[in-house]
């Protein structure tokens, strides 16, 4: 894993006047890199590099990495799980053998080879990389499929800069740090920000599966090189009714075999998170299977959020060496300050805090971890999916008719008196039932999902209200799927696991220079899952079906199939104690620095109801403090003047 940085001039100039500029943007990376930085300047573009050593951790595999034509010049983040399989097809007919044993070299070869139209289809892998062509004068960015790597790119007056975290670019001198409004009033109301979009204005993330073109002139392109959309209706019409479930099962279990054996390649030490739940548990099992397997879990003191038991006991049924960190209030302490510096951007899930501490606690013993993200995402796996389609058909025994009506009249009744009637049975009931009415007439189950999971306790209630609107990001909503749980699966696959859940990874990771990689993510299962009929996938409240039964292959089932208390702290009981002393410096002259965005009387009145007993509101809270956190570590100084930026 490394990270890409670097910049193209489109007022004529040379890059290398600003080659101080792409030191320091490779240097803010080096925590994604630490073993090597190198950078490459040429004319109007400067490529720049850092380095975490996996796959040939000779100097071989260093970047910039240039073909052998001379024509393509890359820097390359990720890794590439079919290099040895486009090596055997591409290259070694035309008479090309690799000098390194790493894919870096293979993919510039290919691109060499192919050009990156047709090489990018071909990708098995999580990616983002920056590839100039010399000969066309073209800079090419591009991302993987789901959105497992993350690259930002960004018009700055007269440069296109680039880079695989936000601050990156900041150090380049034509920097703004402008906020976008947009950016920040979806974090609020989503807790992350779209893909289509970011913290700053005129800065946007390659979103999954893109492919950009840029020229010299400023000329820019973006083409689609995968199409989740069309493999989601493709697959899932002709899987209708069709797979025996007993085969589907056999014939998952020999795929992640496959799968895990492709990506724990590397030449240097190779461990796996081990939560003790269903996803993290048979990528485990499939990596036990070939070797000697170190496993890594966090555990809590308060019962009620701890699973380290479970973890240890799926470990020991592996038989894997095993380490748990058991998380205390004194962890956090030390690793929310951190936080806003290696996000870059305001986020608030709070599973940040043990992704963060759980890849610190492997990257002591190993370099690369595999993880289960993604199997609740491509199998049905959340809870929310069973309960949100049971809430969207009862929503359709309201006659179409009568929604708009009965929408009226709830929020005709003055909020005080939800509040009295309803507070033994529902939380906020104030806020919650003008949600409550708008969702009478949404017309699609996926903004209805949305808007449902923030019904009355979302940040939305603590945003300044000054009258600025902004377009709704990218939703996700497929009107073309037929199916409801098919609508739900597309939307988190295109919209939530790059926002959220893969952000969350690559950003907690990378903190400490340790490659995650997420084999529920591969091409090949992501495909697979698409294949199934929905009966594989869930059955009223039986989630993630076809899992249980491959994992039951490997695992006992009483050692998996239990309530899942998913991967929460106890923030609530923390916040009121021992992190409030943070938390209300926070809230305090802090919120002076987002006063666009946040209603500091309603922050407070929020702080004031959580510290009363009101427990719930610890996620707008956490919202909010992160907002701020970010705001206070992130301020950017004006921009300088002309006259010292010229080149």
């Amino acid at each position: 894993m490394c990270g890409v940085a670097g910049f193209l001039r489109l007022d004529g100039g040379p890059a290398k006047a600003y080659e101080p500029d792409l030191a320091a943007m490779t240097d803010r990376l080096a925590h994604r890199g630490p073993d090597a930085a190198s950078g490459w300047i040429e004319d109007s573009i400067a490529l720049g590099h850092r380095r975490l050593s996996v796959l040939d951790t000779s100097d071989a595999g260093d970047q910039p990495m240039m073909s052998r034509c001379g024509r393509f010049v890359l820097s390359f983040n990720g890794e590439i799980y079919n290099f040895p399989e486009l090596t055997r097809d591409i290259l070694t007919p035309v008479g090309i053998e690799p000098r390194s044993s790493g894919d870096t070299e293979v993919l510039v070869e290919v691109v060499a080879r192919l050009g990156p139209d047709a090489t990018l289809p071909l990708l098995n892998g999580m990616f983002a990389f920056a590839l100039w062509d010399r000969r066309e004068r073209t800079l090419h960015l591009a991302r993987d499929r789901i959105g497992i790597k993350p690259l930002y790119w960004s018009r700055q007056g007269s440069a296109v800069l680039f880079a695989s975290q936000v601050s990156s670019l900041a150090k380049h001198r034509h920097w703004n740090g402008a906020l976008s409004d947009a950016g920040i009033r979806d974090f609020l109301h989503n807790t992350r920000i779209s893909e289509d979009r970011t913290a700053y204005a005129n800065c946007w993330k390659v979103e999954p599966g893109r492919h950009l073109i840029l020229r010299e002139d400023g000329s820019c392109r973006i083409e689609s090189y995968f199409d989740l959309a069309g493999l989601a209706a493709s697959r899932r019409e002709r899987a209708a009714g069709k797979r025996d479930h007993r085969e589907a099962v056999a014939e998952l279990d020999d795929l992640l075999q496959r799968v895990v054996r492709d990506q724990s390649r590397a030449d240097v030490p190779v461990g796996a998170f081990l939560s003790g739940g269903i996803d993290s548990s048979l990528v485990v099992a499939m990596l036990r299977r070939d070797r000697p397997v170190r496993s890594f879990s966090i555990g809590y003191a308060e019962p009620e959020y701890d699973e380290s038991g479970e973890a240890r006991a799926v470990a020991d049924h592996l038989g894997t060496e095993h380490e748990t960190l058991i998380l205390t209030p004194k962890h956090a302490v030390e690793a929310i300050p951190a936080l806003p510096e290696f996000y870059d951007e305001p986020f608030a899930d709070p599973s940040q805090i043990p992704a963060t501490l759980v890849s610190r606690l492997a990257r002591d013993a190993v370099t690369v971890a595999l993880s289960g993200d993604g199997g609740d995402e491509l199998f049905a796996g959340y809870e929310r999916y069973s309960a949100m389609l049971g809430t969207w058909r009862r929503r359709r025994y309201v006659p179409g008719v009568l929604k708009r009506p009965l929408a009226r009249c709830l929020r005709a009744v003055p909020s005080r008196v939800w509040r009295m009637l309803l507070r033994p049975w529902l939380r906020d009931a104030s806020q919650s039932i003008p949600y409550y009415s708008k969702l009478l007439c949404e017309p699609d189950i996926v903004t209805f999902s949305q808007r449902s999971n923030y019904l009355g306790v979302g940040a939305a209630a603590i945003a300044a209200q000054n009258g600025r609107d902004h377009p709704s990001p990218s939703d996700g909503r497929a009107p073309f799927l037929s199916s409801d749980l098919d609508r739900l699966l597309y939307h988190d696959q295109r919209i939530r696991l790059p926002d959220s859940m893969l952000t969350k990874v690559d950003r907690a990771s990378m903190a400490s220079s340790l490659e995650v990689r997420v084999p529920l993510l591969d091409n090949r299962i992501l495909e697979f899952a698409w294949s199934l009929p929905e009966s594989s996938l869930l059955d009223g409240a039986r989630r993630k079906i076809i899992l249980h039964d491959v994992l039951a292959r490997h695992v006992p089932r009483k050692l998996f199939e239990r309530p899942k208390k998913g991967f929460h702290i106890p923030l609530q009981l923390w916040l009121a104690g021992p992190l409030r002393d943070w938390a209300e410096a926070m809230l305090g002259d802090g919120l002076k620095t987002v006063s666009d965005y946040l209603d500091a009387p309603a922050v407070q009145t929020l702080w004031r109801r959580y510290l009363h007993g009101e427990s719930y509101l610890v996620h707008p809270i956490w919202t909010a403090l992160m907002l701020v956190s970010w705001r206070m570590s992130h301020r950017t100084p004006p921009p300088r003047p002309a006259a010292q930026t010229a080149g």
